[in-house]
């Protein structure tokens, strides 16, 4: 993945403290939009809140595994965009207030849904053996599914890629199932897949309310910083969504 540094309309205002805001590759939430602009669901509506804040705000997408390495490291305050909260991240990390929350994950197969028979949940989908699930290399599904992968590392496929990537290898047979919210299946459908028709299975271990994701920030990030942070925020980015 290459790394896309953006500065946004507000960074170029005089005035304000300056906001660094990673992001790993995640439309329609956030991405880069292959000209050298952040976009997204959560970037327009930052980018609109910044300044009343008193923040200068600028974008830079980069890899997953490497912003969590970085904010672990806590070598330099920084921030990143759009985490799922857990107790281990808690370790080495700040947390905004929440940002938005996911429509929900889903799990989705090429094959139609009568391939599945007798499968019902997630776990029985995996305690079976005989399917294994696409989910992207280093980033969190929540801690109910993410305690679920746990108890079956077997049966996954954790490649160093992103979600429409991800669907891609469904689509193509190179992997049977993949592990996605619904939001990024809504939009590798309407962007990407063109008549290719998509299963969701109907897995009764599935959250039906997605997680809230958050700005993340390392442990140098100064309490002030994160006050402003919040005040942008607000009760969320997107109405009815948090």
């Amino acid at each position: 993945m290459l790394a896309l540094s953006v500065l946004s309309p507000v960074s170029a205002q005089v005035g304000g403290e300056p906001l660094h805001l990673s992001f790993p590759e995640k439309p329609p939430l956030y991405f880069g939009n292959g000209s050298g602009v952040a976009r997204g669901t959560l970037i327009e509506p930052l980018r609109q809140r910044g300044p009343a804040a008193g923040l200068r705000l600028s974008f830079e997408q980069r890899p997953p595994k490497r912003i969590l390495a970085e904010i672990e490291a806590n070598q330099s305050a920084m921030c990143s965009l759009g985490w799922f909260k857990n107790a281990e991240r808690e370790r080495f990390a700040k947390f905004s207030r929440p940002l938005y929350r996911d429509r929900g994950m889903l799990v989705v197969s090429a094959l139609p849904v009568s391939t599945y028979a007798g499968v019902s949940s997630l776990s029985q989908l995996l305690a079976r053996g005989a399917w294994r699930l696409g989910a992207v290399s280093g980033i969190s599904y929540g801690a109910e599914i993410d305690a679920i992968l746990s108890a079956h590392p077997t049966m996954l496929e954790r490649p160093t890629v992103t979600s429409e990537q991800l669907l891609r290898m469904v689509v193509s047979g190179r992997m049977p199932l993949a592990l996605v919210t619904e939001e990024e299946l809504n939009w590798f459908l309407k962007h990407e897949a063109g008549d290719t028709r998509l299963a969701r299975l109907p897995l009764s271990d599935l959250p039906r309310q997605g997680s809230q994701r958050y700005i993340m920030c390392s442990l140098k990030t100064p309490d002030a910083l994160l006050k402003r942070i919040d005040a942008m925020i607000g009760d969320g980015l997107v109405p009815g969504q948090n």
